[in-house]
């Protein structure tokens, strides 16, 4: 492990790279999650009926994919995490 001083130009460029790969990744997935939190409010806006389906249990779609949007963004955030400290090793 080498430690770099904020005056080394090595080190601020391989910061700006580590920075802007993580961002890309970050970017790619909002996305992923915009398509799926986009689909939830538009069904609910334009088909709520859907939402009124039991598929089991008592508990209806709205909650199920209510709950599965959380999920979701916190698996997204595990995998975030897994990939940017995967571009910091060397």
């Amino acid at each position: 492990m080498t430690l770099h001083h904020a005056n080394d130009p090595s080190a601020q460029s391989e910061d700006a790279s580590t920075v802007a790969r993580n961002s890309r990744i970050g970017l790619r997935l909002f996305w992923i999650y915009f398509v799926f939190y986009a689909a939830f409010v538009l069904t609910n806006a334009f088909v709520p009926s859907w939402m009124e389906w039991i598929p089991f249990s008592g508990i209806n779609m709205a909650i199920l994919s209510g709950m599965g949007l959380i999920v979701f963004a916190v698996l997204l955030a595990f995998v975030y995490g897994f990939l940017c400290r995967q571009g910091g090793v060397k």
